[in-house]
């Protein structure tokens, strides 16, 4: 094993404290005065830094040999949190929330993505107006445009729009993806739904012009893929493969790619940046003669490098490759040597510093844990099984990469994604081919579009680089495909809490090193979380056997009602199982509790405990809910009806005073499928007349525990 010097890894021992004081700055929410107690300590532990460093001998350092080290750690605790401090907007005193103001004066400041009649982007705010006068101001809106054609907006356009906005909305149903927690990391606490007729355009350019140029150019590429690739998925699966760019992706595409173990391939990462290098590398070999060729080309290839991390959407992912691979660029002519952990870590700290809530980012912490994965487990696993076959022994080595990542990063995955590819080695073998020659005739095709004005000897070559590109997608996409559809292709995880992934991780930790050190009292501390998982797991799912439960979902336009029982669910709604609005609300909480779900519609009623649907009618058990709709209005009864839940959908124009003459019931329920003005006239009619009402729209979706769950 190789001797390691402690300078060869000094950024593995800076890292951990900057992390901590971005740590503090994330949990505790800085205050202005905070932040400036804190830049005032980080200023004073700079000076003295500085005085022992200069003054070395005099102050007789060297019998405290402990004191500088201790002092650069408090420095770089107190900068973490100050650099944090300073990325949090929304405590800023001119922040645009603070002060009403009658119009705005926003940059757009993200790469507008029209879907829908919607143009979504992120915009920076400049200043706010308010009785004829602009005045300064600072933070971020999500801003949300509907127009029937997609407006000529572009990155760097300055807009004026109406003062209209709202914070972003916690999550409203069980389980599902904390989308304000998530705006909250890229500085985004408020949005905004206008029409583009509100919105007038003041200049354009106003952004950074290095990124306007390059997403211009990103944008011109991605039309060149639609000009000359057949199919719009295997154009778009090419933008987003080469370039990152993921608007026109499907979501038939995106689950394919997740479910087997292969969307790392649609993130641009360290696999397209070293392919990148490579093609770089050999296109320039003839400047490998003299030394300061070799100097120019190592410049030329770091910031090409950079232009194609810029052209991508300067992920964190490819940031940190990017990072990396110029360092090993630079160190190379000068026959550097450099530590791959320090290397990692040199990367991780240059990306906090530049912008600290990276730490928090999904794309961010993966990239980081694949890599630590494929440097350290990689070697092991591939010495496990030696081959003389050439081709057996290639194979193995892919083998060997797939699990050390797997391995590295399932923890997290399943934390975040709550799924496990069964057959990732099976598809990671099955691509690594087809991607490889994608990139590499995507990258020529691009080369060679930037040379293309009007139809010539360059039209036929594009042509055919096109159709060789959409016959690699689509074979690729097959394969993908037919995976995802084999038998137990994915495994679902419920949604455990962080602590039992850490456990999980900090299992495999110590099972690793206790191989290696073949050390038995790491094996013992192994089988005993092994155990505390083991048991918990079990009593979880007991505990979800058990659940009997009722939930009506909080939706923006339509009806979901999840039934939960003994580990299945069963769901009456009129959103189908692809709908957008039932995958990001509906479905976490399905997977989360049960093991199986049915559409109601779709189920054969075996007996009477499954929840029966009659015309108007469901019934779970003891619980009749009676959903009122417009088939309902103006329509008389033999006699009174009796139900647990009344529901209102689907806008029927009825008043609850006439409803309650006929129905006697608990409580009143006001579903998303009704209008605001008819929703808004329930809830006052209600509560005059004290019934218990709850409006599901833009609240907490409501629950009803049918028994009490066994412990």
């Amino acid at each position: 094993m190789p001797v390691v010097f402690r300078g060869e890894i000094l950024f593995v021992r800076l890292l951990l404290p900057l992390i901590i004081g971005i740590t503090g700055g994330l949990c505790f929410r800085p205050s202005s005065l905070s932040y400036s107690i804190h830049t005032s300590i980080l200023l004073f532990l700079f000076t003295v830094l500085y005085l022992l460093w200069f003054k070395y001998r005099s102050f007789k350092v060297y019998l405290f040999k402990w004191l500088p080290g201790l002092i650069v750690h408090l420095l770089l605790i107190c900068l973490g949190y100050v650099i944090t401090a300073r990325h949090y907007v929304e405590g800023s005193p001119d922040h645009f929330s603070r002060t009403p103001s009658e119009a705005l004066v926003v940059t757009i400041c993200s790469d507008p993505s029209y879907k829908s009649d919607i143009l979504r982007f992120e915009a920076e705010i400049n200043q706010s107006f308010q009785g004829k006068r602009f005045y300064l101001c600072s933070g971020k809106l999500l801003v949300a445009l509907q127009a029937r054609a997609r407006p000529d907006l572009k990155y760097g356009d300055r807009l004026f729009i109406p003062y209209v906005f709202e914070e972003v909305a916690p999550p409203l149903n069980p389980y599902e993806f904390d989308y304000r927690h998530y705006l909250a990391n890229h500085g985004i606490y408020h949005q905004t739904f206008i029409t583009a007729s509100r919105v007038s355009l003041l200049n354009r350019g106003q952004g950074n012009s290095l990124i306007g140029m390059a997403l211009n150019l990103r944008q011109k590429l991605v039309r060149g893929f639609q000009q000359f690739i057949p199919g719009a998925d295997a154009a778009a699966l090419a933008s987003t493969l080469i370039l990152g760019y993921r608007a026109e992706l499907s979501a038939e595409t995106i689950s394919a790619y997740s479910k087997t173990g292969t969307m790392h391939v649609l993130s641009v990462s360290g696999m397209h940046v070293a392919l990148v290098f490579f093609v770089l590398n050999q296109s320039l070999w003839f400047m490998d003669k003299r030394r300061w060729l070799k100097i120019l080309r190592a410049f030329l290839i770091v910031v090409l490098i950079w232009f194609y991390t810029l052209v991508s959407g300067f992920s964190p992912s490819v940031c940190r490759a990017a990072v990396m691979i110029s360092f090993l660029i630079i160190g190379k002519p000068f026959n550097r040597r450099i530590n791959s952990y320090n290397l990692i870590c040199i990367s991780a700290f240059l990306l906090l510093v530049y912008n600290p809530y990276f730490l928090v980012d999904a794309g961010f912490q993966l990239s980081y844990l694949a890599v630590l994965g494929l440097i350290y487990l990689y070697p092991k696993i591939y010495r496990l099984w030696y081959l003389k076959n050439w081709i057996s022994d290639k194979i193995w080595d892919y083998v060997s990469l797939s699990i050390a990542a797997q391995a590295s990063t399932a923890p997290l995955s399943l934390l975040y994604f709550h799924q496990f590819p069964v057959y990732f080695l099976l598809s990671n073998l099955l691509i690594v081919l087809p991607v490889s020659l994608i990139m590499y005739a995507g990258l020529g095709f691009l080369f060679l579009f930037s040379f293309y004005n009007t139809p010539g000897d360059l039209y036929l070559v594009l042509k055919m680089l096109g159709a060789l590109l959409s016959l690699c997608i689509e074979g690729l996409n097959k394969v993908l495909l037919y995976i995802e559809r084999l038998p137990y292709s994915s495994m679902q995880f419920y949604h455990y809490d962080a602590w039992y992934y850490c456990l999980m991780f900090l299992a495999g930790l110590l099972l690793i090193f206790a191989l290696q050190a073949k050390n038995k009292k790491l094996l013992y501390v192994f089988s005993f979380i092994m155990l505390v998982i083991a048991i918990y797991t079990s009593r979880s799912k007991i505990h979800r056997y058990h659940i009997r439960q009722v939930i009506f979902y909080s939706l923006r336009k339509n009806t979901a009602i999840g039934f939960f029982d003994a580990g299945k669910a069963y769901v009456y709604s009129d959103l189908k199982s692809t709908d957008k609005a039932f995958q990001f609300s509906v479905k976490p909480s399905l997977d989360a509790i049960s093991n199986e779900f049915y559409f109601i519609d779709r189920v054969p009623k075996k007996n009477k405990n499954i929840p029966g649907h009659g015309g108007n009618w469901l019934q779970f058990y003891n619980l009749r809910i009676l959903m009122w709709d417009p088939s309902m209005d103006n329509h008389t009864f033999d006699k009174t009806l009796n139900a647990e839940v009344l529901l209102l959908r689907g806008n029927p124009k009825v008043k609850i005073a006439d409803v309650i003459k006929w129905v006697k019931f608990q409580v009143l329920l006001i579903d998303g499928s009704n209008t605001n003005y008819r929703a808004n006239a329930w809830q006052e009619e209600a509560r005059i007349l004290k019934l218990d009402c709850y409006t599901l729209k833009g609240v907490a979706a409501y629950c009803i525990n049918l028994n009490l769950e066994k412990n």
